[in-house]
C-alpha cells in the first residue's frame, strides 16, 4: 500500500492517532490494554461485526453444509452477485464474509441459525454479555449502519471488540474463520457460478498480521480490528473513525509500532 512506510519510534506521542476516534491496543493473552484512546466510548464498528456472526455460525454448521440463498440475503446491499437460489457451502460463506466483507453471506448465517435477523441479533447481544461486551448492541449480523449516531442502533466500543477478538483468538474452534483471516485470495465453486474473492486486509503477513476484520460504513468511518503476533505472543489492535481509506492502515501501523516500543522499553 503507498501509505505504508517506516517509522522511527522514539516517543509514545508520535503516534499518528488524530485521525481515528476510538482506539485499543490489547495483549491477547492476559486482556492487558496497553494503549487507550477512547476504548469505552461507543462507536459502530461496520463489518467488524461479522467477527461475532461467524463466531456463532461456525459453532453451529458444519463447513460442508450446502445453504440455499434466500431473497433477503441476495438483496441485502454489497453481496457482490450472491444469488438467490444458489447453494453455496458453510465453508464458503465464512470466507465471503471474513475475507470479502460480504454481507449477504452474513445476512444468510443469522438466518440459517435463528430464522430471522431479529432473532438472531438476541443470540449476538447474549453472547456479548456473556463476553463482558457491556457496552455492545447489535442489531445487524452484518454490521450495515443502522441508527443515526455511533451511541444508536449497531454500536460497540473499541476495548469490547477487543475483548471478542482476545476470546476468538483463544477459543479453540472457529478453525474456518481463523483460516479466512489469514488467506488472501480464495476460489470456490457453488451451484450457480465459479467465485474469486480477494481479502480487505491490506497488512496480512506485514510484521506478524494474521487477521482479524475490517470495517466501513458512513457513520463509522474506516475500522479495523487487527492480530498480531510479536515475539511469539498474540496482541489485538481495534481502531473505530479512521477518517480515510489510507489513514486505517497507517494507524494500525503505528499502533503495532507501539507495541515494540511498549515491549521494548516497559511502558506503563
Amino acid at each position: 500500500h503507498p501509505a505504508l512506510k517506516s517509522r522511527t519510534i522514539k516517543t509514545t506521542t508520535y503516534f499518528n492517532i488524530a485521525n481515528c476516534d476510538t482506539a485499543v491496543v490489547m495483549d491477547a493473552q492476559t486482556g492487558r490494554v496497553m494503549f487507550d484512546k477512547n476504548m469505552n466510548t461507543k462507536h459502530k464498528v461496520a463489518s467488524i461485526t461479522k467477527l461475532m456472526t461467524v463466531h456463532l455460525f461456525s459453532q453451529r454448521v458444519k463447513g460442508r453444509t450446502k445453504i440455499k440463498i434466500s431473497k433477503a440475503a441476495a438483496t441485502t446491499p454489497y453481496t457482490y452477485n450472491l444469488k438467490k437460489g444458489d447453494k453455496i457451502k458453510a465453508k464458503d460463506l465464512i470466507y465471503m464474509a471474513i475475507m470479502q466483507s460480504n454481507n449477504g453471506s452474513a445476512t444468510q448465517m443469522a438466518l440459517t441459525v435463528s430464522g430471522t435477523q431479529k432473532k438472531f441479533a438476541q443470540l449476538m447481544n447474549k453472547t456479548a454479555k456473556q463476553l463482558g461486551m457491556n457496552n455492545t448492541v447489535y442489531t445487524t449480523p452484518s454490521g450495515l449502519d443502522t441508527g443515526y449516531s455511533n451511541s444508536t442502533g449497531n454500536y460497540s466500543t473499541a476495548y469490547d471488540q477487543a475483548l471478542l477478538c482476545k476470546y476468538i483468538l483463544n477459543y479453540k474452534g472457529d478453525k474456518m474463520m481463523k483460516s479466512a483471516m489469514t488467506t488472501s485470495y480464495y476460489k470456490f465453486k457453488s451451484a450457480k457460478k465459479k467465485y474469486t474473492i480477494y481479502t480487505t486486509n491490506s497488512l496480512l503477513g506485514k510484521d506478524g498480521n494474521f487477521g482479524m476484520k475490517t470495517g466501513t460504513e458512513d457513520i463509522a468511518g474506516y475500522c479495523n480490528a487487527a492480530a498480531y503476533m510479536v515475539n511469539g505472543r498474540k496482541y489485538v489492535i481495534v481502531i473505530t473513525g479512521a477518517k480515510t481509506h489510507p489513514a486505517r492502515w497507517d494507524i494500525t501501523e503505528d499502533l503495532r509500532d507501539y507495541i515494540d516500543w511498549y515491549l521494548g522499553t516497559g511502558g506503563k
